[in-house]
């Protein structure tokens, strides 16, 4: 017994020391280190982002919100640097103009609607970009040297801004205009020989104080069909049962919806067309109600586009 014992230690030694064997204390050695950066001198407008440990960070205040730290630069590398501004009391439109833009699309930072800016840069020879969000009172910047960077957009990824302010007072409920939404159907009886849609269901909901919001909200109404009493329309979806919106997103003026395996099931190319038109029509119908500028959809299932609404 005492060699089989000793066989089995002999064995599984070269493995432990290999690392074939991982143990969970070991596991967070091999992730990336970050730390989190939360600049609670700002208040009211505080936001935090997490950040790699490698990077150095500097903080400055430039006195405009008094002793407050409105400026933060993260140091990448020699060649980039990231930073995060906070201006108090100065309108979107005046901070949009200190950039001379070369391009300009909306994108989401922590659900806020936002403009992406591609920027020739001070000495117009070094482009920037810049993503400018406003929150309240508030308006955040924040800007890298090299555009287009994985670094930038896991930076943006990680960003908080704690958007529970709303400083400009709401009308009586009597003076609020409801908007109308469109959510896009088949009709019984239409020549559906294109396989498209062209019928749609009015509705109405509260607005997110977020518009951002607005992309999941008429998503999950249109996968709520029993709710809408189409059948006395004379309407109907051809989105499968079941089917449920996993995530969502906005970038560059493209929304990005992720929904669950059932939106693939059954039906030929035919169907497929109209599943496709009926989510791309209904999203695109926001651009008459809201700030949003969507250019264009991208549908995913469980997260890719690989053979989405094929038949």
């Amino acid at each position: 017994m005492k060699k089989i014992k000793l066989l089995l230690v002999f064995l599984t030694l070269p493995l432990v020391v290999s690392g074939c064997f991982k143990f969970s204390r070991n596991t967070q050695i091999l992730d990336p280190k970050y730390l989190v950066f939360n600049n609670q001198t700002l208040a009211e407008a505080a936001y935090q982002v997490r950040y790699p440990e490698k990077w150095d960070l500097s903080e400055d205040s430039t006195g405009a919100m008094g002793t407050s730290t409105d400026v933060a630069v993260f140091k990448v590398s020699r060649e980039q640097k990231i930073s995060a501004t906070v201006y108090q009391g100065v309108a979107e439109s005046e901070v949009l103009a200190m950039f001379q833009a070369e391009s300009q699309s909306q994108t989401e930072v922590n659900r806020l609607l936002g403009s992406r800016l591609i920027s020739a840069g001070p000495d117009n020879d070094t482009p920037v970009e810049a993503i400018v969000v406003k929150n309240g009172d508030y308006v955040y910047v924040f800007q890298t040297t090299v555009p287009h960077s994985p670094e930038f957009v896991d930076f943006l990824n990680n960003v908080t801004i704690f958007n529970n302010l709303n400083s400009v007072a709401e009308p009586p409920a009597a003076e609020v205009k409801q908007p109308i939404y469109k959510l896009y159907f088949g009709r019984e009886g239409a020549n559906l020989d294109s396989c498209t849609v062209s019928y749609y269901r009015e509705v109405y909901f509260n607005r997110p104080d977020d518009e951002i919001e607005l992309i999941p909200k008429v998503i999950q109404t249109l996968l709520s069909p029993e709710q809408l009493r189409l059948n006395e329309l004379g309407l109907f979806t051809g989105i499968p049962a079941g089917t449920r919106l996993l995530s969502f997103g906005y970038d560059n003026n493209k929304a990005i919806v992720n929904f669950s395996a059932h939106l693939n099931l059954g039906g030929g190319s035919c169907a497929m067309t109209m599943r496709r038109d009926q989510i791309e029509k209904t999203l695109m119908a926001l651009n008459e109600v809201s700030n949003l500028k969507i250019m264009q959809v991208e549908i995913q299932v469980d997260g890719s586009t690989d053979e989405v609404l094929q038949p």
